[in-house]
Formats: structure tokens, sequence, C-alpha cells
């Protein structure tokens, strides 16, 4: 058996094995601080377990599955070759249990029961995972497998890695703080320890993922949060894990140096990744859309506000039926402050019913410095599932879009600043000042 692994690794050929690739973008805004072979093809490795996680993340926000859905271990997902769980043929595993076993085991068993049970072959899912990134905007991306094991036609970009964690945080952010900064496992007595060595020992590493096979070398998508700005590091083809990580450090290290010389100044921002970047979480089952908008799957159904005038007080000009006990709010403003509004906005949150998202989006708003002024502003993409009420603050310029982002940050909310060219032209489902 030892002789056929063997021989197996060998009789793979990668596109580019082990290639070098590197990659550092700002997670809020996509503007790229390092590139370097960026747009190079490459093979995932156990990365390819982020998209699965993914998918996974999906079914649940869709109510597909819960965290104490048992999946089963086939006999195709016990004969996976390490790293797995080694979970015999016919057990089951919680959906819980199989995140935290990719996340910190890299369990390609497990990785494989998640596929099965979602897509029901390892095949479909492929399939699937493909046609759902690509939706996504990982144009360079195809997947043959759940884990990353050995596949010649499974690549990737460094650029393609990087957009993917950041999706993930953007899309499922209790998700990424629950279970991607954790150091370690236990699963039936067993501690499992993360194969992330980074975590814990980098000033604001909170999560990643690593991954190797020998077609790829050693390769790392991270993600680093630093007085509220949070970049994300990718390296492809290591020569060695201690490697790579030295790699990550430095290269993050210099990226937070130049943030405040580059951060939100566009001419330093690549414009295709930055439209690709920008591009929201779309429902899995409408196709990719050409956008110019940052809710490019929302426009159809928005109904338009007019943008208010007064000075004095401001109420919605067009009511949600599930927003009706707020039709009638009025709220005192002053001039000064009215006339400082500017086209950026912030994504906070996505939820299932619009008040929860209102009242979340007003309290956060009322925690800002008084100089700071907004509004909330409400969006509902045309799905069943899932959190279709998006939460956003706006009305800011791009320098206090920085700073709220900064301020909600250290609540604890993730925060995705934006800038919407048809503000103007009152592209809004509603908008009500609460100051």
């Amino acid at each position: 058996m030892a002789i056929f692994f063997f021989t197996f690794f060998l009789a793979i050929k990668p596109l580019t094995a082990g290639k070098y690739a590197a990659y550092v973008i700002d997670a809020h805004t996509g503007q790229v601080f390092h590139a370097e072979n960026a747009h190079g093809r490459v093979h995932p490795a156990s990365l390819t377990k982020i998209a699965t996680l993914y998918m996974l993340f999906e079914a649940l926000d869709q109510g597909r599955v819960k965290l104490d859905t048992k999946l089963k271990i086939s006999a195709h997902a016990a004969r996976q070759i390490p790293t797995k769980l080694g979970i015999p043929a016919g057990s089951m595993i919680s959906v819980k249990d199989a995140i935290l076993a990719l996340v910190t085991k890299s369990a390609n068993d497990v990785s494989v029961a998640v596929a099965e049970h979602l897509s029901g072959s390892e095949a479909a899912f492929a399939q699937q995972m493909t046609k759902r990134v690509r939706q996504l905007g990982l144009k360079s991306t195809l997947f043959k497998n759940s884990s990353g094991v050995p596949n010649k036609q499974q690549i990737t970009t460094a650029a393609d890695m990087a957009k993917l964690l950041q999706i993930v945080i953007r899309d499922f952010p209790n998700y990424y703080k629950n279970y991607f900064g954790r150091k370690s496992f236990t699963y039936n007595g067993i501690v499992h320890a993360n194969h992330n060595k980074l975590l814990g020992k980098v000033e604001g590493l909170d999560g990643g993922k690593t991954g190797f096979i020998c077609a790829s070398g050693f390769n790392i998508s991270t993600s680093t949060i630093r007085n509220g700005n949070r970049l994300i590091t990718v390296v492809m083809g290591g020569e060695t894990s201690r490697w790579r990580d030295q790699r990550v450090i430095s290269l993050t290290n210099k990226g937070f140096t130049k943030f405040k010389k580059r951060r939100l100044d566009p001419e330093f921002i690549e414009q295709s990744d930055l439209h690709e970047l920008q591009n929201p979480r779309m429902p899995s089952e409408e196709p990719l859309q050409q956008a110019d908008d940052f809710f490019p799957d929302e426009l159809p159904q928005i109904k338009h506000v007019s943008y208010p005038q007064s000075t004095q007080t401001v109420e919605a000009r067009h009511e949600i039926k599930s927003l009706k006990n707020m039709k009638n709010i009025k709220i005192q403003r002053t001039k000064k402050k009215e006339e400082n509004r500017g086209e950026w906005g912030v994504q906070i949150g996505s939820f299932k019913d619009a008040n929860q998202a209102h009242m979340t989006a007003a309290q956060l708003l009322a925690k800002l410095p008084e100089d700071i002024e907004g509004q909330v502003s409400i969006t509902h993409a045309n799905r069943k599932q899932g959190n279709p009420y998006r939460a956003c603050l706006i009305g800011f310029s791009k320098e206090a879009a920085q700073r709220v982002c900064y301020i909600i940050e250290k609540e604890g909310t993730p925060c995705l600043p934006f800038q919407n060219q048809k503000y103007r032209q009152e592209k809004i489902y509603t908008a009500m000042n609460i100051r």
C-alpha cells in the first residue's frame, strides 16, 4: 500500500509544481498590497477545505443542516489518505465536529463526509463547489475533490485563495470567529493541534488554513487584524512549512506598514480585483451578474427612496411590510451635518428579519462619535432562504467609512466599507436618519 501511494504521488505532474506565489490584500476593500505570480495557476492542496467549509456554512445558513446534524463516514471517506481522523466506515460525526476537524486537523475523511452529505457524492459536490465559487468571483479555480488531495486538474491562484478567505469572513463572520482561530480540537479523547502554527504567535492573526501536497509545496492563507485593519495574506509553494510561515509574517508586517499610505487609495488598487472582491454574496441558484454597484443581485428588487432634503426631519418615503411600525419615525439633525454626507457606506451584517437588521445597525450608529453622521440602510435580496436583509450604514466620506469600520470592529462586529457610485441616484431600499 505504501508503494502504491508513493507511486501515485510521483505520477502527479503539476501545472506549476510548487511554484511560488503570494498575495496580500485589504480584507475590507480588496486593495492589493503585494502580488507575486498572484494569477499564476497553482494547486490549492488543503486550502480547498476553505471552500468546502463555505459550502457547509451556507447549508447551515439555509437550514439544510444544523450543527448537531450527523454526517455518515462512507467507505470512500474512510479510505482517504492522511491527514484524517481515521473514523471507521459507518461511523457518524456531527457537523460541528466536522467543522473543527476541517479547520484544525484538515481531515480528508471528514471533508468527503461533508461533500457526500450535501451533494450525494464527492464528484457532484466538487462540481457544485466550483460553480459556486465562480459565482463568487473565483474565476481561475477548478475543484475535482473536496479536500485538496492530489489531482492534477485541481487548480487555483493565490489571488483566488485570498478572495475565498475574504468571502468567508464577510459572509460568515460568526463561524469564522468561532472556528478558524481554534488552536486545537478534541475528538474521542484525542487532542488534534491546528496545523496553522502562527495562531497565537503573530500579533492579530486570528485564523486561516494551511495546505501541502508534493505538487503544490507548502501553502497558507491567513487573516490578521491590527488596529481595526484586516489583511489577508496568501503564500503558495513554500519550500518548507517554516519558510512559508516566515514569509507570511514578513509580508503581513510589510502590508501593515504600508497601510496608512495606501488604504482606500484607488490608484493603488487593481481595478479588476476591486470589482470582483467587492461583489457581494449571491444566491447560489442565480447566475453570476455583471455589476456596477455594491449590491448587484438586489438592485432589481430595490424600492426607490427620495434622498431627504429637509435639514430638520426625515422619514422613510416607502414602507417595507416588516418595517411598517417604523415608517413614521422622525429624527432631528442639523444642517451642518446634513451637508457632510458622502458616497461611502459600510456593511455590518445580513439578517433573516428586517427589524433585527435595522435595530442592529441603529445601535451601532448610536455608538459612533457625534462628529460622524450617517444613515441606516436596509437592503433586501429576493431569496427564499438565508439572511435576505443586509444592514448598512451609509452617507460617509471614504475617510469616515474607514474610521467607522475601525470603531465597529473594535466592538467585535465585522465591517466592510464600500463606495456606492449611484448613491445620489437613490438606489436605496430604505434609509432612516436616526440622529
